[in-house]
């Protein structure tokens, strides 16, 4: 009587383990960067643990999380949760690896790999999109060094620290009861939190600051003002050969229009 009290009393979990598998994994489809990450962490913290625990529970007497995951043959036996399992440890892994993506299931976007090569070069995780953006861009481009060839070691879980501690909770079968401890309480799932808005500047957007930084539009200044420096030197030549017309002087007004150019270019 009192081993099926403990069984009856302590099975505090409503969940099967593949509903609880489903919720993870549709919050890790939500993280694809450090502000998704960190606003997702306490969900995935929550989520994570209860999966953990129903899917190590082997015994009770009435409700079993991991019995309830598994159907009969007639209604898809082991299949589905199986498959339950695999997109959830399709998502962790790509999480853990901080795959450098708009969403959970697209290819590798060219600006958010860069956002994470300068979040991993000194720029910091949490530096926003255009900080990360424009250290990355600095990082990969840098003409004057070789070990700039190949990115750095990403950041686990995109650098949040909140994520890595979700994700880090495992849950053994040998280290459980049979049954559930009457001490362990089952958490709430926190409420949603949306991250903080930013706006993800493009990579043309960065190729054209970039070009800033190397000059180039200095040069097209120099372009537009280029123009303006021959009318200048005509004029000092026009009015020097006004006052005396000869060769020397022509030559003395050439090195007194260089003058002018130089002091055209200063202002």
């Amino acid at each position: 009587m009192l081993a099926m009290g403990l069984f009856t009393s302590c099975q505090k979990e409503t969940e099967s383990a593949q509903q609880l598998a489903e919720e993870l994994t549709a919050e890790l489809q939500k993280v694809t960067d450090y502000r998704t990450a960190e606003a997702a962490a306490p969900r995935v913290k929550v989520l994570n643990q209860r999966f953990q625990n129903a899917s190590t529970q082997v015994l009770s007497l009435n409700f079993n999380p991991l019995a309830e995951s598994v159907k009969p043959e007639e209604e898809g036996g082991v299949a589905p949760y199986v498959e339950t399992i695999t997109k959830l440890a399709k998502e962790i892994g790509r999480v853990r690896a901080s795959k450098p993506v708009t969403t959970h299931d697209g290819e590798i976007d060219d600006t958010r790999l860069l956002q994470t090569v300068g979040a991993n070069a000194g720029a910091g995780a949490d530096a926003g999109a255009a900080a990360t953006l424009k250290k990355g861009n600095e990082y990969m481009k840098n003409p004057t060094s070789r070990e700039n060839n190949n990115p750095p070691g990403f950041a686990e879980c995109y650098g949040s620290d909140a994520m890595v501690d979700a994700l880090s909770y495992t849950a053994a079968v040998e280290e459980r009861a049979a049954y559930w401890d009457s001490e362990e309480s089952v958490p709430a799932v926190p409420a949603e939190v949306a991250p903080a808005e930013e706006d993800e500047p493009t990579l043309e957007d960065t190729d054209s600051g970039s070009s800033d930084d190397s000059g180039s539009p200095a040069s097209s200044d120099d372009a537009d003002t280029t123009p303006d420096i021959p009318t200048t030197t005509d004029d000092d030549d026009s009015g020097s050969s006004d006052d005396s017309g000869s060769d020397d002087t022509s030559s003395d007004d050439d090195d007194s229009g260089s003058d002018d150019v130089d002091v055209d270019i200063d202002i």
